[in-house]
């Protein structure tokens, strides 16, 4: 591959021009010239691919400090479909001509925009999310009318190119008859995971017939399938009754390297959960799909006198679901609540990620009265495939500081207490003190965390991080540097929602200097947000880390 792909047309020409014995390593070893090099390639990608062609060129590419301007942003694109206001509206059927196509973006800017800036661009989600609102009832010629609208979409823009996840959705009078024949228009190469409506799995499988080639072909690399909403006994019914597009579906899914199909779904009771669950497992095992399931809130199970747990693996219709549940989500609201939802958790061990969100309780104070303190059906070990464990205290906010510092502090000893060591990721949402005496707690019974966000806290003790031997990735919220251990590869100082510090100078006089001394490559976003590393070869791994996509 030649160098010049990864330099700007500009600087070509101004290499092409120069003297026909210099070659591009000699140049690049001249460093002013280097510099001018690196800072007119627009993506750290890209730097991350020159250094990569030879030993000699990642040496001199890692040795220069790299300063890039980042933007984030959310691709989240609405396609309005109307008929033109001119039309009648008593028109019964309308042709392409008639029809007016609108965009609207999550973004301040369209995307074409966002693809003409100079900076760095992160997708915040990595998730490219399309929704088509459709308000025209009767098309004349449907194909051409959704061979436009895959055409206005424009999924393969230079913006998108690394897409992986791609979450489409037409709306159109509760019919989602459209989403499939407009999905197997589509092309993209990167996309690996598609994520539907349930909706979709309800329409007449009449809908499909005219539907001639496989669905997914436009996505090589595609072999995940998400399937979110909330399922009822009328969905659920309606699936039953009819399982056509469900086979199809998956049949088509089937034809994929390690095809696999993930339930993130809300129902209103269990006994619909696990008959929709049986559903997909029968026909997943009949095409060989492999069936995921994540749970949200599992409600915990007790004895006919509610004072203690009914062990989960003795309830026949929640079984089935024990070997392919990898991730669940739970409010826990009262000490009492806890105590029932963890003895039930460690039954799924094929757990793979735990987020817990609690109220405001004193966990130790709470089993103290109920005589469970030290129960062993509370410990979590026998979890040996959880990865990424959440803890969120949002329900503390309010609280008195007084009460909550210390809660807080004894909660989160006592949860990493329970937890088996194989957790290489932990997230702390709203917390307050982080502290070397909470921290080294943690690092004792998780010793293998390598990858830490803490989000909404308070106040970070410098010398907390140095008990984790095997950190690699740090990400918090605050504008003051604190002392980071040799082993860590990446700093992410990243703000949410609409919070910001106050006195950016302070930072950018203190925290700025420690940082940059210590790592090569410093980005900054138009919000002052920054990214410290030094491996420039691994920018792409790390980008992935710092959107890491919730829903997959």
């Amino acid at each position: 591959m030649s160098l010049h792909l990864f330099l700007p047309i500009k600087l070509k020409e101004q290499i092409m021009n120069a003297e026909e014995n210099i070659s591009f390593m000699r140049l690049m070893n001249i460093g002013l010239i280097r510099k001018n090099i690196i800072k007119n390639i627009k993506s750290c990608s890209d730097i991350g691919n020159l250094a990569k062609t030879c030993h000699k060129m990642k040496f001199l590419i890692q040795n220069d400090k790299i300063r890039k301007e980042i933007i984030w942003y959310k691709d989240v694109q609405r396609m309005y479909i109307k008929n033109k206001e001119d039309i009648l509206e008593d028109q019964q059927v309308s042709e392409l001509d008639d029809i007016e196509f609108r965009m609207q973006y999550h973004s301040e800017n369209t995307l074409s925009d966002i693809n003409r800036c100079d900076d760095e661009l992160i997708n915040e989600e990595g998730i490219i999310c399309i929704r088509v609102h459709n308000m025209v009832q009767n098309i004349e010629e449907k194909d051409l009318f959704y061979k436009k609208i895959v055409e206005e979409i424009n999924l393969n823009c230079h913006t998108r190119k690394d897409g992986k996840i791609l979450d489409f959705l037409v709306i159109y009078n509760d019919n989602n008859y459209m989403t499939l024949p407009i999905l197997s228009l589509m092309y993209h190469q990167n996309i690996t995971c598609i994520e539907l409506l349930i909706n979709v799995f309800l329409d007449d499988p009449c809908n499909f017939n005219q539907l001639n080639k496989n669905i997914f072909e436009g996505f090589p690399n595609f072999h995940k399938l998400l399937v979110w909403g909330t399922i009822n006994e009328y969905k659920y019914n309606k699936l039953e009754n009819n399982t056509t597009i469900i086979e199809y579906i998956l049949c088509e899914l089937s034809k994929r390297k390690n095809p696999r199909i993930v339930l993130l779904s809300t129902y209103d009771s269990h006994h619909v959960l696990i008959k929709y669950l049986n559903l997909f497992f029968r026909i997943g095992s009949k095409y060989g799909v492999k069936v995921i399931y994540k749970v949200v809130n599992i409600f915990p199970l007790t004895n006919e006198d509610y004072d203690s747990p009914y062990p989960i693996e003795e309830c026949n219709y929640f079984s089935p679901i024990l070997n392919n549940t990898t991730c669940i989500f739970n409010r826990i609201l009262t000490c009492r609540n806890f105590y029932f939802t963890m003895s039930n958790l460690q039954s799924f061990s094929n757990l793979q990620k735990l987020v817990l969100n609690f109220n405001f309780f004193d966990i130790g104070k709470g089993l103290q009265r109920m005589e469970r303190l030290y129960s062993p059906i509370l410990s979590l070990k026998s979890c040996k495939n959880l990865k990424i464990l959440t803890l969120a205290f949002d329900k503390y906010i309010n609280q008195k500081i007084g009460l909550k510092v210390q809660m807080f502090s004894d909660n989160i000893k006592y949860l990493a207490s329970i937890m088996p060591p194989t957790v290489e990721r932990l997230d702390i949402n709203y917390g307050f003190t982080l502290t070397k005496d909470i921290t080294e707690v943690i690092s004792q019974y998780m010793p293998n965390i390598k990858i830490l966000q803490v989000r909404f806290i308070s106040n970070i003790d410098n010398d907390c991080l140095s008990v984790f031997k095997n950190l690699k990735v740090f990400i918090y919220d605050q504008y003051y540097a604190i002392s980071i251990p040799e082993t860590v590869k990446i700093v992410v100082i990243k703000f949410f929602k609409n919070q910001r510090a106050s006195d950016t100078e302070v930072f950018n006089q203190n925290t700025m200097k420690s940082y940059m001394e210590k790592f090569c490559v410093s980005l900054q976003s138009t919000k002052n947000d920054f990214i410290f590393f030094n491996d420039i070869t691994s920018w792409d791994r790390y980008k992935h880390i710092i959107q890491d996509p919730n829903r997959t």
